[in-house]
Formats: C-alpha cells, sequence, structure tokens
C-alpha cells in the first residue's frame, strides 16, 4: 500500500505541514510506504500537481490543500487526475472552503474534527464520497518535566484578533450584511449550541429574507466576518475572566500586543497578570505545552468536535481548561478521564473561580490519577489508553484506517 502526502508550502505557521508529516510518521511506523510532496501556493499549484499525475499511488492525503480547485492547461482538475483515492482533511469549519468542496471532487473521503462540519457537507456537498470524523492528534514532548517542575501559570496559545477591528470592517458594508452578521452573531452568542447555519437561517426568518440549501453556503462564505468576530470575542472574555480572578496568564501568539494595548486603556491594573511571549513554531508547541502544568482551551465555533490544543495539552500531561463538547464530553464520562476540566461559557466568572481554586488547590492532575493503590493503577493504565486513543497521533491515524478501509 502506497500513500502519497501533500503539503501546502509555508501556510497557517507551518502548521499544515507539521500535521502531515505527524500523520506521515504513523503510517510509516505502522509499516506503509509513503512519500511526500510540497505543493506551491496560488497558481504555482499547478506545476507541482501536474507533476504527479504519473504516479501509482493507493492513496493521496493532504490536509487543509487550497489546491483542488486548481486546473491543467486540458481545463481538467488537477486533484482529480492524481492516482489514488483521495482524504482530504478538512481543520477549520468548511463555510471558508466553499470554492474547494464545491468542485467536482472524485473519490474523495472528507476528514473534519467535529460532527457538525461533517454534517454541514453532507448536507451542502452531497456530491463528496465520504466525510468522516477524527479529530487531530497530538504530539507528545521527550524528557517532560515532572509535574512538581513545571510552570505554575496558565498556558494560552492562540491569536489575537480585536473585536473593535472586526466590526469596524463590518461597518463598511452594505446594510443587509449588516443586519444578518448583527442577528447572527446575537442567535449564536446567546445560544452557543447553534450551528452557523441555523443561526443564519434564524437570521434570515427574522428578517424576512428567503434562503435556500444553493444560497447557505455562499451566504455564509460572505459572512466569515461573523465567525472570526465569535472567536475574536470569545477568546478575549475567557482571557478577561480570568485576569479578573488575578491567575497569571502566558500567552503565546500574533496579535496580542495590541490586547495589552487595549488593557492598559480599559483595566490596567490587570496588566500585572498577563504576560506576552510572542509566537512559537507549532512544531515547538509540545515541549511548550510540556512546560507547564495548566493549559487554557476554547473551542472556536467546533461545537461537536475538538480543537488540537486540548489533544496536546493532554498528551503532554497538563490539566486543560476547556468549555466543552458533546464529542469531548463523551470521551471524558465515558472514559473518566480526570485532567479535562469543563468551564461553562455563560458563566466564565464562576468557570475562571474554578480555574483559581484548582490552580491554587494543585491537587487535580494527582487526583485525577489515582493515589498509588492497585485499582488506581489499574484505572491509570486505563486512562493512558483511553488518552492515546482520543488523543495521540497513533491513535487518530488508526481510526483512520479503520474509518476509510485503508488496507
Amino acid at each position: 500500500m502506497k500513500i502519497l502526502f501533500l503539503y501546502e508550502k509555508n501556510k497557517c505557521y507551518d502548521s499544515f505541514r507539521y500535521f502531515t508529516e505527524c500523520i506521515k510518521a504513523e503510517f510509516d511506523r505502522l509499516g506503509y510506504e509513503t512519500a511526500i510532496a510540497p505543493i506551491g501556493d496560488k497558481e504555482k499549484a499547478i506545476p507541482d500537481l501536474v507533476a504527479l499525475y504519473d504516479t501509482d499511488y493507493d492513496y493521496v492525503i493532504d490536509v487543509a490543500g487550497a489546491f483542488l480547485n486548481k486546473r491543467d492547461s486540458d481545463g481538467e482538475y488537477c486533484y482529480n487526475r492524481i492516482p489514488g483515492r483521495k482524504i482530504h482533511y478538512v481543520i477549520d469549519h468548511p463555510l471558508y472552503l466553499r470554492k474547494i468542496l464545491s468542485c467536482p471532487l472524485k473519490r474523495t473521503t472528507c476528514v473534519c474534527i467535529d460532527n457538525n462540519h461533517a454534517d454541514y457537507i453532507r448536507r451542502f456537498y452531497p456530491h463528496i464520497e465520504d466525510v468522516i470524523v477524527d479529530p487531530l492528534g497530538g504530539a507528545t514532548a521527550q524528557n517532560q518535566p515532572v509535574w512538581e517542575n513545571r510552570k505554575n501559570n496558565l498556558l494560552f496559545s492562540g491569536t489575537y484578533s480585536s473585536p473593535e477591528l472586526i466590526l469596524k470592517q463590518v461597518k463598511s458594508e452594505d446594510e443587509e450584511f449588516r443586519q444578518l452578521f448583527f442577528k447572527m452573531t446575537a442567535l449564536l452568542l446567546d445560544e452557543p449550541s447553534l450551528t452557523q447555519e441555523e443561526a443564519l437561517e434564524g437570521a434570515c426568518n427574522s428578517l424576512k429574507i428567503r434562503i435556500d440549501d444553493f444560497a447557505i453556503p455562499k451566504l455564509l462564505e460572505r459572512l466569515y466576518l461573523a465567525d472570526v468576530y465569535l472567536r475574536a470575542v470569545i477568546r478575549e472574555e475567557v482571557i478577561l475572566a480570568c485576569l479578573r480572578k488575578g491567575i497569571n496568564v502566558d500567552v503565546y501568539g500574533f496579535g496580542w500586543e495590541l490586547f495589552l494595548k487595549k488593557l492598559s486603556l480599559t483595566e490596567p491594573s490587570l496588566l500585572q497578570y498577563i504576560n506576552v511571549k510572542g509566537q512559537v513554531p507549532y512544531r515547538d508547541t509540545p515541549k511548550l505545552f510540556s512546560e507547564y502544568k495548566f493549559v487554557l482551551n476554547h473551542m472556536p465555533w467546533f461545537k461537536d468536535g475538538l480543537h488540537d490544543r486540548v489533544p496536546m495539552a493532554v498528551m503532554n500531561g497538563c490539566v486543560c481548561f476547556t468549555d466543552g463538547t458533546p464529542y469531548l464530553e463523551k470521551i471524558k464520562n465515558n472514559k473518566k478521564i480526570k485532567n479535562i476540566i469543563f468551564y461553562f461559557l455563560d458563566d466564565m466568572d464562576e468557570g475562571a473561580e474554578t480555574i483559581r481554586r484548582i490552580m491554587e488547590d494543585g491537587s487535580s492532575y494527582e487526583e485525577g490519577f489515582g493515589s498509588g493503590s492497585e485499582s488506581d493503577d489499574n484505572a491509570d493504565k486505563a486512562a493512558e489508553e483511553c488518552i492515546n486513543a482520543a488523543f495521540s497521533w497513533e491513535g487518530h491515524v488508526k481510526k483512520l484506517i479503520a474509518e476509510t478501509g485503508i488496507m
């Protein structure tokens, strides 16, 4: 069985390449014959794809490639002309991928990180043969510090975007766009369990705008700022709630200097609790996470799936504070994994208080894995097996093989 991996150069802080390499490494470990090919961006992708027409791979796997809609000089889709069954990872909300997913992709399985995203593709792109859900895994750093020697601050890793700057963009749009934006975001903030398409349909009904399944993906793509805004607002509120409880937070990622500037004008007393550390290459995040006891996560609009911060935290022995999803709650509750602790977005004051209390107590991690008795040892082993199955790259690839029928 021969598998070709494709990745798009220099995309998303090189995380797409990193994810591809992690998946490939597991297939290598299982004895598959693999190769990897970089694909250029925009029109540079076409010659790179055409060069693969004469290959003989059984499967072609790509992570979030933006090149699936590229056509060759004959007008044919390059992706379809590469031999082998295709596996395409969709690692953000598919509303961003209309131009990709609307292409007549052949022999293609889409891998989603959220059940709602999978349902979205099945509903609006029924020509895609198969859609499965298999969230990304997390890598384990070597030579992890023991728990007692780790940093006590709360780690958050992610980009900061200013809600005010996003609203400034929205105000430059036409009246119908603005009405839909504010109706849709209000619905989603009031009821986070709604999907984005449900919120859009609700907003259209309220405004007496007729819409059908053909129009929804186009309109959601145009309203992508709603997703960006929700992500920014929730991220800011989660961080602020922790700072207001006097929790020391170390943030890594792009744009946080803008947050510091805002904080200096609005709540300067909180500046003492936040440490902006700058960007870290994605492949260095396992080591970074392994240096901390506690990691903060919030889900973007992945409301029945999993963001990769959670596997990264769990696989590196951190206590992970996160808002829940049905997908994650099922794993946690069925398998008794104790170092994932849920908070609720509708009461972040209480959530931040829980985080503060657990961090001060410092015993939650040890309590989560028993006290050394034989029964606790068995529980530890069962929890470790569950963690590996649910959150490691090994578990991810084994599930992928089972769900896609790769032999």
